[in-house]
């Protein structure tokens, strides 16, 4: 299961981890003597490398601009790394790597995005011992864990020994210490028992954990589990709706061609020669337009892409184009050839005569005409009522898509911006400490306000299978009332907990099972199932325990103030008044922490998308309109022969245009909202139901832009019949 995967070279994850050279474990440990550690791994089986690290939880750290003197503070997490491992797990994406003389360091790339810099600026730290002060020589990747700045401090590499020379933490008489060991093993099959070896080895040494490559991918899923499936179910049904425009407008096309497929049938041709005709004419027009169409949207995701997989630390492809994208030229294409072929074969077993006759004719009164164009054009659309619905079911479908975008779009802001949003009533997290939580409830401003303990474990079965332990204290309910039920109860008391779908189904958790997870730096809590809940944090691998079952296995551990706000103060004036109590508060940060800029990414991909199928719509209405304005090409000539004007034409093909929005609007509602918005939940069905229903704000928006649409579809329907001499328009050209 860790082993490199081959056939999924695609996944940026993959990619950075073959880059990067990624150890099969990672082992992290409280500050022991190297030679400790060499004794206690060497001996263990199935062992191919190994190498160490000393890690410096968080120093305080500044860059230089390149354009003046100043600086940039803030604080890093520094990674001793040894030149002999060559820089084992990191993949070089600027620079070079560290080459063991000392003032060189290595940033990780979303400390180089975040701040804009690049190899060669200055760098200082603040450490133990003094000031250390060096050049940046390259900007790195290390995919064990999301980017900054949706980790909360970004990482920093300098050689193993500048870094052990400036630290003073070392226990006495350590003289080379380390606390992270990066293991590669010579089966990846016999991962599982080399990690019980590992466990025993390690016994006696304290703050011990372990991570592996799919625990690893498990907790990058973590930070962008949800808004990924959202958008790989998004783009599933924006398929499903992309062959139903397919299918329209190859209808659309056929109807057009009625006379000239009743011509060649009486010459003779076939049902299944014409239907192969227009198939393989299918094909040539869509290989340069499905070509152009890829390329172009592969061009203009290519940045947000980026971003979304700089800020999971992956990497993106090489190129933007690769065997993908032509395997989906290879799919477009044939389903292309169907779409046409299909209804051709259709309308060519009609009879010839019927086919011959063309469409018949409406012959409008005078008064009619110039007094009423665009009365004249809805009735025109509403006499073909089955053409009318196929144009309005391919239309409808595109303005769901865009409702479903809107709606998916205005959910993940209010996730990210609103924790109300995911039933979290508190809006800041204040550090934690004696007497702090009585500080806090006496502030004014503060209307509730209880602990709240977070952890890191494993499952004590699966160390692969990452879990976040949730506990509040004494006035919950007031913060935290607890996330929606799917099944089961709240937990009572602590040998209990409730846990997210996810996490059941990545676990096969249900009511009354068994969870046992190993807590990170020791420990161990038994629980037992009571309910599973909506939750849409984490991937879903979050389980809502009480505090004295964390407590009871770590009594020292830490904690935060969950407070809420009254209702008549804004939070930054709160945070403001706590700092004057000296107490630091962070935002509550809803659906992921430090998560703006990841969400942004995704709301940009999305609003690509909507720029894609908005086009696409207006594509759609005005190849209807084009149908519509040859096939009563007399009408229109004898609208111009009674008096009528260029605008009167355009009039006229905009009623047409605006039965069809009319109608493909409140059908794409209904379709969004009995159709493609379940069927997405369905999809990510690990994190429950999603509220995805349009509001009243965008169906308006929606409908306003239709309605600008068809206006400039109509237009440009109508050139051909302003400009041409009427003669021409009443022979039906």
């Amino acid at each position: 299961h860790d082993r490199p995967c081959h056939g999924r070279q695609a996944l940026g994850f993959d990619r950075a981890q073959r880059a990067a050279r990624t150890a099969d474990v990672t082992a992290r440990f409280d500050l022991i003597e190297r030679s400790t550690a060499d004794g206690r791994i060497s001996g263990i089986a199935n062992l191919r490398s190994y190498s160490f690290r000393l890690v410096q939880r968080s120093a305080d750290f500044r860059v230089a601009h390149a354009d003046h003197g100043d600086y940039r503070y803030g604080r890093a997490e520094l990674n001793g790394v040894e030149p002999t491992s060559r820089n084992d797990g990191l993949a070089i994406v600027a620079g070079r790597g560290l080459s063991g003389k000392p003032g060189e360091a290595l940033i990780e790339r979303g400390l180089a995005d975040a701040w804009h810099v690049e190899p060669g600026r200055e760098i200082g730290m603040r450490t133990d011992r003094g000031a250390w002060s060096g050049t940046i020589v390259g900007v790195t990747v290390e995919p064990d864990n999301v980017a900054y700045p949706l980790a909360s401090q970004p990482r920093i590499y300098l050689n193993y020994d500048e870094l052990q020379a400036q630290l003073s933490t070392a226990p006495p008489p350590a003289t080379h210490p380390v606390n992270a060991a990066y293991l590669n093993v010579v089966n990846p099959d016999r991962l599982p028992e080399t990690l019980v070896q590992a466990r025993t080895a390690s016994f006696g040494l304290t703050g011990t954990t372990f991570a592996t490559r799919s625990g690893v991918r498990a907790l990058i899923q973590q930070a962008g589990g949800l808004v990924v499936a959202l958008l790989t179910a998004f783009a599933a049904i924006a398929m499903l709706s992309a062959a139903a425009m397919l299918a329209a407008a190859s209808h659309a096309r056929v109807t057009r061609d009625l006379p000239t497929i009743g011509a060649l049938r009486s010459l003779g041709f076939t049902p299944r020669g014409l239907a192969g005709s227009y198939a393989l004419e299918a094909a040539f027009t869509a290989i340069p337009a499905v070509g152009l169409g890829i390329v172009a949207g592969a061009l203009i995701v290519a940045g947000p892409t980026g971003h979304l997989l700089g800020d999971l630390n992956e990497l993106a492809p090489a190129a933007p184009l690769g065997l993908l994208h032509l395997a989906a030229l290879a799919v477009t294409t044939l389903l292309a050839s169907i779409a046409a072929g299909w209804p051709a074969l259709a309308a060519a077993r009609r009879p010839v005569v019927q086919s011959l006759g063309g469409a018949s004719l409406t012959r409008p009164k005078r008064a009619m005409t110039a007094a009423r164009p665009i009365a004249l054009g809805a009735r025109l659309a509403l006499r073909r009522p089955g053409r009318l619905a196929v144009s309005v079911l391919s239309v409808a479908a595109s303005v769901a898509t865009v409702f479903l975008m809107l709606a998916l779009g205005r959910f993940l802001l209010n996730a990210e911006r609103e924790p109300a949003a995911l039933g979290e009533r508190y809006s800041l997290l204040v550090d934690g400490g004696d007497g702090v939580t009585a500080r806090v409830r006496a502030t004014p401003g503060v209307a509730a306000a209880a602990n709240r303990y977070e952890v890191r474990a494993v499952d004590a079965f699966n160390l692969g299978e990452p879990i976040k332990l949730v506990a509040f204290g004494e006035g919950r309910e007031a913060v935290f009332p607890g996330r929606p039920l799917l099944s089961g109860r709240r937990f009572n008391g602590p040998d209990e907990a409730e846990v997210g779908r996810g996490l059941a189904q990545s676990l096969g958790l249900a009511v009354g099972s068994r969870l046992i997870a190993q807590l990170e730096g020791g420990g161990e809590v038994r629980l037992r199932v009571s309910g599973i809940l909506q939750e849409l944090a984490n991937d879903g691998r979050v389980a809502y325990v009480d505090p004295s079952a964390l407590l009871r296995a770590k009594p020292d551990m830490f904690f935060h103030v969950a407070t809420r706000a009254s209702p008549d103060i804004s939070i930054s004036d709160l945070k403001q008044r706590l700092a004057d109590e000296g107490l630091h508060s962070d935002t509550n940060g809803g659906l992921a922490t430090n998560g703006g800029s990841f969400v942004g990414t995704i709301v940009a991909l999305l609003r690509a998308v909507a720029g894609v199928n908005g086009l696409v719509c207006a594509a759609l209405v005005l190849l209807a309109l084009i149908v519509l304005a040859r096939e009563r090409s007399e009408t229109i000539g004898i609208l111009r022969a009674t008096g009528g004007t260029g605008k009167d034409v355009r009039a006229l093909l905009f009623g047409a245009g605006a039965v069809l929005v009319t109608i493909a609007i409140p059908v794409g509602y209904l379709l969004e909202r009995t159709l493609l918005g379940p069927a997405l939940s369905r999809i990510v069905d690990r994190y429950g139901a999603l509220p995805l229903a349009p509001n009243v704000t965008e169906v308006v928006g929606v409908a306003l832009v239709a309605v600008a649409v068809a206006a400039a579809t109509a237009a440009l329907a109508a050139r051909r019949y302003v400009r041409q001499p009427v003669v021409r328009s009443l022979r039906g050209e």
